[in-house]
């Protein structure tokens, strides 16, 4: 779930993405909604997706029947040792 007060630069990936705030960057997710006060700046890949009334998106949507498979998520990456937690 994203904030409405929140500001996210960079891609999301999750099984189901709530979106209240500011993305700039690529949603994947599942299920993905739109809330009337998001604004999304970027592409988004999805099963589903809904856009409620006065939410701001520009970018292209994609379906697909799996938008988060083969997609390296970075948990995985600091359980594999291949990166350092942040400090």
């Amino acid at each position: 779930m994203v904030g409405e007060k929140a500001r996210i630069t960079g891609g999301i990936i999750a099984e189901e993405c709530i979106i209240r705030g500011h993305v700039l960057g690529t949603v994947r997710g599942r299920r993905v909604l739109l809330q009337t006060s998001s604004h999304v700046e970027g592409d988004i890949y999805h099963q589903t997706v809904a856009i409620e009334q006065g939410a701001f998106f520009e970018g292209k949507s994609r379906r697909t029947d799996d938008p988060i498979a083969g997609i390296s998520r970075p948990e995985r990456h600091l359980e594999q040792g291949l990166l350092e937690p942040a400090t």
